[in-house]
């Protein structure tokens, strides 16, 4: 059996090397490159001083079969021969990929191999002016002034790049660049260079301080300067930089006969970010042996489909539980990786991602969350995609039939809507993914509406709407409910929402924030700190029922964070145009309907009653959504949030 073994690999001559041939690179499963510029540093300094900074864990690579796809160091440019698509003579196969270690290396690469974007550098003019400063210690007191530097603060600084740093180099900043520490000889050389260089420059300070003589105390103080400083490049950098040669990093070597399953288990024991590898990690290792490429699979799948996009994007996981569900089987996202083999993936993948598309296109065009402006944050459960993506496929996407096409949409949209009411998916998630395929699909086969109709769809649950927050998938659902009316702007006729044919819109608050703010300040005398407690704990002012869609342009221009008394009068005197104000009251009174609000709702509004509207509103907005959905378990009863 493959067990791992364990030694120590040198900093410079393994790892640097390695990276900059290619002959060590990442998985493809790998994540970003995330450190900060303060961590780079601080790692560094620790370098420089020989402290232990953490083992690497290598996996070494097949050269016949690799094991895994791979990629290089973010930022570090490798020979095309080394990069995982590379398809002509002379390929190189990586000898090791980095499963743990990652962000330490890239860090290490970026510094002393250097980078597309940035050169960091070695401020040496600021450690010559410390050195100078404690009194140019030798000896035992240079290696104490060392280890007491602050070189991360300090002295090292990030730049940008430049193909051709050495004129800071040789200047009189002397900013060294890091790249010239990524080997002995190099920096040796460098080294040599810069001290040539003071010296000569000294030489012709002293041969000015003869043929000037007038100047020649300046001369020689220059003069002076530039040979202290060329004895100090030659002995104190030098003997600064030994650290970087000098190191020696614990590597943790797993032999390419280990399994893939093995090696997954160690990467998430071991990996030091805490971060265990994914289901869609797992899958990309898995597969890539098959020759299976899932990473360009998945991306050519978003990328064809902006709605998937805006659903799987980042979770990366749902397409999955799609093609898991499409093969008959269970979409935990534990065994994803067991039941995602060769098998499943050419079998159902492609079918998957269409019919993935076309739910999320559903949700969208039957339910308005809105999927086509580019993310799914009004939508209630991403987890309802894989199950209704299996639905579409059997029941509606190659239906002819138009009454049992509009019968298909009808059930589907009532199932979906009432998912968020019934907090269908909010616990349990994968037994009822497979639960409703079997009963949905059951009541899709059935004649009539009321025929099959799952049990739980027709049990009333409690929706308490004047607390309900946006965030919440119900709050999600409602906001979609007025998305998918396409009403019509409060000021003018344009279509307001999220999504295709509406108009740039906010969600407003219907009592401004900053209104309710300053009327409860001045009704309780209370201070801003218990206002706003107030508002939040007693008002629920952020409750869907205070919500609605507005055009941008009436919220900045009309509503103003004024109470809707004041906004209200305005409107109605527009909508009058001349006319009487019953006019105008008539006609803003049948936009505001469109928002689920009714004569007595506005009635509230003109009277700055936010508790009574908001009352009213909660059961018209109820109303609407079940109306809208054919959705039957919404307790009208426990509106008031007390249920009978």
């Amino acid at each position: 059996m493959a067990t791992p073994t364990a030694q120590n690999r040198s900093l410079t001559g393994f790892f640097l090397n390695g990276i900059n041939e290619g002959t060590i690179q990442l998985p493809e499963f790998q994540r970003d490159f995330v450190w900060r510029d303060s961590d780079q540093k601080e790692l560094f300094e620790s370098i420089i001083n020989l402290h232990p900074v953490g083992s690497i864990l290598l996996l070494e690579i097949d050269q016949v079969n690799p094991q895994f796809a791979w990629t290089g160091f973010q930022g570090v440019t490798i020979p095309d021969e080394a990069v995982f698509g590379y398809e002509g003579d002379g390929k190189i196969i990586p000898d090791y990929l980095v499963l743990d270690g990652q962000q330490r290396l890239t860090s290490m690469a970026h510094m002393l191999i250097g980078n597309t974007n940035n050169t960091w550098f070695l401020m040496i003019n600021n450690l010559y002016d410390d050195w100078i400063d404690c009194g140019e210690p030798e000896g035992e007191d240079l290696e104490n002034w060392l280890s007491s530097l602050s070189l991360a603060s300090d002295f090292i600084k990030k730049g940008a790049y430049s193909v051709n740093p050495g004129r800071l180099f040789l200047g009189p900043v002397m900013k060294m660049p890091l790249k010239y520490a990524s080997s002995e000889t190099l920096a040796t050389g460098r080294i040599r260079e810069l001290r040539i260089s003071k010296e000569e420059a000294a030489a012709d300070d002293r041969a000015l301080a003869v043929s000037r003589p007038l100047r020649a105390d300046e001369f020689n103080q220059t003069a002076a300067l530039k040979t202290s400083q060329a004895g100090f490049v030659d002995i104190v950098i030098r003997r600064l930089l030994r650290g970087i040669f000098e190191s020696q990093l614990p590597s943790i070597e797993i032999p390419r006969g280990m399994d893939i399953d093995g090696i997954c288990k160690v990467f998430t024991k071991i990996n030091t970010t805490g971060v265990s590898l994914g289901a869609f990690d797992l899958c990309v290792a898995k597969l890539y042996p098959r020759n299976i490429s899932l990473v360009s699979k998945f991306n050519v799948a978003i990328e064809g489909d902006a709605q998937t996009k805006a659903v799987d994007e980042k979770k990366k996981i749902l397409l999955l539980a799609s093609t898991a569900m499409h093969a008959g089987h269970n979409p935990k996202t534990a065994t994803l990786p067991r039941i995602i083999d060769e098998g499943v993936f050419n079998g159902y993948w492609d079918e998957a991602v269409v019919n993935f598309g076309l739910a999320c296109k559903f949700m969208t065009d039957e339910l308005g969350v809105s999927l086509d402006a580019g993310d799914s944050k009004y939508l209630p459960y991403p987890t309802i995609i894989p199950p209704l993506s299996v639905l579409i496929g059997r029941s509606l996407k190659n239906e002819a039939d138009v009454r049992v096409k509009q019968m298909v949409i009808s059930k589907l949209r009532a199932w979906c809507a009432s998912a968020p009411m019934g907090r269908r998916y909010s616990d349990g998630t994968d037994v009822k993914q497979v639960q409703d395929v079997q009963s949905i699909g059951r009541w899709l086969d059935s004649g009539s509406f009321a025929a099959e109709i799952p049990s739980w769809m027709e049990s009333p649950n409690p929706v308490i709407i004047k607390e309900l927050l946006l965030s919440s998938s119900q709050g999600k659902a409602f906001i979609s409910l007025l998305n998918n009316a396409r009403s019509q702007d409060w000021y003018s006729n344009e279509v307001v929402g999220r999504g295709a044919g509406r108009v740039s819109s906010d969600i407003h608050h219907i009592f401004p924030k900053a209104a309710m703010r300053e009327l409860v300040r001045q009704s309780t005398g209370q201070g801003s700190d218990a206002v706003e407690g107030m508002l939040k704990r007693e008002y629920f002012i952020d409750n869907v029922s205070n919500l609605t869609w507005i055009a941008q342009s009436t919220n900045r221009d009309y509503i103003r964070d004024r109470l809707p008394s004041e906004y209200i009068a305005e409107l109605i005197n527009h909508h009058a145009a001349g006319q009487t104000n019953a006019e105008g009251r008539r006609i803003l009174l049948a936009k505001l309907e469109q928002h689920a609000i009714d004569d007595s709702a506005l009635t509230a509004l003109e009277e700055d009653d936010y508790f009574e509207f908001i009352r009213i509103r909660s059961v018209l907005l109820a109303n609407k959504y079940m109306d809208a959905f054919a959705c039957r378990n919404i307790n009208l009863d426990s509106l008031d949030g007390e249920e009978e």
